[in-house]
């Protein structure tokens, strides 16, 4: 687990907020996967004891895996539901942009799959001490299906994109508008 990671509840909107947080089995595009239908957006986020212990006073699962190495601890994983109405921000140097993800059938731009190959390429500093992924959930139940177990959903997640790391170096660099101006080479 991250050391960096930190959590929080907001009392006046009911949400958890976590920091520095490490994401696994990312899945916003909503493609068929071995233990995920077709359709499903959701990635499971690496949490501490104490919040997974929170989360199981709430009734949320919490998935629990031994480590696979000597030496690694144990992972305490919640799964996060990522419907249409989340607010998903990828960070790029200094750019921020917005990923939609659309209701069905709506004809909306999906950036999930773009999102996903950012994950899968490594362009996520994810787990890592730099890593600065947030997420803002809250525990939900469906109201239309008596007895439905609690789950938790995604509010906001914050993304930052590493493309290279000469390009984190000088992110803080402004571009020149300036094309008419020869540079010596």
């Amino acid at each position: 687990m991250n050391n960096n990671f930190t959590w929080e509840y907001d009392e006046v909107s009911r949400h958890y907020i976590v920091r520095n947080v490490q994401l696994m089995y990312v899945n916003f595009s909503g493609t068929e996967q071995s233990y995920n239908p077709a359709g499903r957006r959701n990635f499971k986020m690496v949490v501490s004891d104490d919040l997974a212990e929170e989360m199981e006073r709430n009734g949320i699962y919490v998935r629990r895996t031994e480590p696979r190495n000597e030496g690694e601890e144990p992972l305490n994983l919640l799964k996060i539901g990522v419907y249409p109405d989340v607010d998903i921000r990828m960070l790029t140097g200094r750019v921020m942009s917005t990923v939609t993800i659309p209701r069905a059938g709506s004809g909306e731009y999906d950036g999930g799959p773009l999102l996903d190959r950012e994950f899968s390429k490594g362009h996520v500093a994810n787990g890592r001490d730099s890593s600065e992924i947030a997420v803002e959930f809250h525990i939900s139940k469906n109201t239309k299906v008596p007895n439905s177990a609690n789950y938790l959903r995604a509010d906001m997640v914050i993304v930052p994109i590493h493309k290279s790391k000469l390009e984190d170096m000088y992110s803080g660099y402004e571009m020149s508008d300036d094309e008419d101006e020869d540079m010596p080479i």
